[in-house]
């Protein structure tokens, strides 16, 4: 049984500024160093589905899932903190995201894998119940 890695590349089309710290680029380095460390091999790929509002609403207010939905622009960036930002993609990482999380969880619970390792983004540990943070926007992606 091989560890999972669970990655989209939808979570690679979230961007929040030329100079923004957070760069889409993180997911292609980390997958770089996997294969050059040669372990992408020992592990059991998996793509990142999209969380259900259900899932989202275990960590997150109703109302908060809707305004990031809501917020989510057609173009351009939308700031929800002085931090934070979206780009039309996203709300979609952002599901994905959380969405790998709880894949993970029900893979290593399931024992279905030993362990779980989710290149994903945006992040979630700064983010809160009701509202966005730090660069993340769910709890979940943990």
């Amino acid at each position: 049984m091989l560890p999972a890695y669970i990655s989209h590349r939808d979570c690679a089309k979230h961007e929040m500024g030329h100079m923004h710290p957070d760069s889409p680029e993180r997911i292609g380095a980390i997958h770089d160093m996997l294969l050059i460390k040669g372990l992408i091999d020992c592990i059991q790929p998996y793509d990142a589905p999209l969380a259900t509002e259900s899932q989202l609403a275990q960590a997150h207010s109703v109302l908060y899932i809707h305004t990031i939905a809501n917020l989510s622009p057609t173009g351009g960036h939308v700031h929800v903190d002085p931090d934070t930002s979206m780009n039309p993609y996203t709300y979609q990482a952002a599901l994905r995201a959380a969405g790998a999380a709880v894949l993970a969880t029900d893979l290593v619970i399931g024992g279905k894998a030993p362990c779980a390792f989710c290149n994903v983004r945006p992040p979630g540990h700064h983010a809160e119940y009701a509202a966005a943070g730090g660069f993340c926007f769910s709890t979940m992606s943990r």
